[in-house]
């Protein structure tokens, strides 16, 4: 017990550090499949979605399982998630242990439960994986003890660590069963432990995160824009809906990549805790499991979503900072946009070919390069301080003044809104796509005479979505 302690002590000193978390799960994965290997066949071709899936599947024990740990010994996430990184390890135990006692390791099956089981056990099923669990389920009730000195608390960690193991059973027999009309239980079921992992995480860290989530309305265009692009291409609305969350949860990601570069700029802004390294690290890690569960689904989504994500990088980085780079901010804006679009076209064997993209991405670039440009407004002093060369930044000095400036912009904004209804009066012979003008009248005016600018900016970004939901709704009519 007293080796224990000293060694409970020492993780309590030391600090915790995302990228160790990352290599363990990368190595404990690629270990665990490799023992696997050693007793069945794979076909060559599936080992990276089998490794994808070892690795989906350990992110969410060590998040869960933080999750219970923060909880009863009342520590923060990143006081906790040493002792929940070294128990990854367990997860080379399981093959070990059949390797050493079974009779014929030919005998051993390794697939986690497909029905709930009150002995986590199942016929046919490896012991090493049942012992393992049972050493993860009291060893947790051990660590809280020491960390605690509390046998009640003790007995809750074996209780919810038990409760936790069959909830991600649950989540597996769930998935099997709706897997059916996707015909891909590993993309179902990643996805679901995908999103639990975050829930969890983001549970642990809310007050870091918050100022991010209050801030999803930022998204809202880009989730109208995937759904435009779908029903452009004739999709399903299931798969529309997935394709605009995941791009609303990418939106997330990158807000959290903002609030973290940017926190010099952000002095105004109050932060009950401020986001660190660690927190951007493990939601890019996030965006990734969530990206890559498409594999089977919708193969060719995922390279549109991983330039999401890296034109993002490219934006708030340090070392390239292109936010601070007078016209490529815009241009990143466009990018954005115009995958967001893409994102909702695409298909399963690629882009429909029936289709003419050129028109219609052209549209969506130049309209995110500029509709982005007013939410600058609220911001400018701060990017005043901070040297980036926005237009109200540049062009508001002693002869323009920033309400000129900022009315000029508007204007220019408000008038291109009025190309695309135009357009389908003319090729509609009816004034009804005219309806469309009326949501970027108004979102004119939240920009002219609302003086909060904050709430100013709000009312712009929502009227900009609904002018995308009424200008898809005009498209498909037509």
């Amino acid at each position: 017990m007293k080796k224990l302690k000293l060694y409970a002590k020492k993780f309590d000193q030391s600090k915790y550090d995302a990228r160790t978390t990352i290599i363990l799960l990368l190595f404990v994965s690629c270990a665990r499949m490799m023992l696997e290997l050693s007793v069945r066949l794979i076909p060559t071709e599936t080992l990276v979605f089998i490794f994808l899936d070892f690795f989906t599947f350990y992110t969410i024990m060590f998040f869960s399982f933080s999750l219970i740990l923060s909880f009863l010994t009342e520590k923060p996430f990143y006081e906790i998630a040493n002792y929940a990184s070294a128990g990854l390890m367990l997860g080379v135990l399981p093959p070990i242990l059949d390797f050493t006692f079974a009779k014929s390791t030919s005998a051993v099956k390794y697939k986690y439960f497909s029905k709930l089981n009150w002995l986590l056990a199942e016929k046919g099923q490896g012991l090493g994986e049942t012992f393992t669990l049972w050493i993860l389920i009291f060893a947790m009730g051990i660590l809280i003890f020491q960390l605690t000195n509390s046998s009640f608390k003790s007995a809750l960690g074996i209780f919810f660590s038990y409760s936790m193991i069959q909830f991600l059973s649950l989540l597996v027999i769930v998935s099997e069963r709706y897997s059916s009309t996707l015909n891909s239980v590993d993309s179902i079921s990643g996805i679901s432990f995908s999103i639990f992992s975050f829930l969890f995480y983001a549970s642990m860290r809310r007050s870091a995160i918050r100022l991010a989530f209050f801030r999803i309305l930022h998204g809202s265009p880009h989730f109208f824009l995937v759904l435009a692009g779908s029903v452009w291409a004739g999709s399903s609305m299931q798969s529309s809906l997935t394709r605009a969350f995941l791009v609303l949860f990418l939106i997330f990601i990158m807000l959290i990549q903002n609030d973290y570069y940017d926190h010099k700029e952000d002095k105004s802004r109050v932060y009950k805790e401020k986001l660190i390294y660690n927190d951007m690290l493990l939601t890019s890690l996030f965006g990734f499991l969530f990206i890559v569960q498409f594999y089977k689904v919708y193969p060719y989504l995922i390279f549109l979503s991983i330039l999401f994500l890296l034109s993002s990088y490219l934006y708030h980085h340090e070392a390239f900072r292109l936010k601070e780079r007078f016209c490529l901010s815009y241009t990143i804006e466009g990018v954005w946009t115009l995958l967001a679009f893409l994102i909702g076209v695409i298909n399963f064997s690629g882009f429909p070919q029936d289709l003419n993209l050129y028109i219609p991405c052209l549209l969506a670039f130049g309209g995110g390069c500029l509709l982005s440009i007013p939410k600058d407004w609220k911001d400018i002093e701060g990017d005043r301080t901070a040297k980036i060369p926005t237009f109200y930044v540049l062009f508001s000095h002693n002869v323009l003044s920033e309400l000129k400036v900022h009315r000029i912009i508007t204007t220019i904004v408000f008038l291109s809104q009025w190309i695309l209804p135009i357009y389908f009066v003319s090729l509609q012979k009816t004034f009804y796509p005219l309806f469309v003008i009326f949501f970027s009248l108004l979102g004119a005016i939240s920009l002219l005479y609302i003086t909060n600018k904050k709430l100013s900016i709000q009312l712009y970004i929502v009227n900009i979505s609904l002018y995308i939901v009424s200008l898809t709704y005009t498209m498909n009519v037509n």
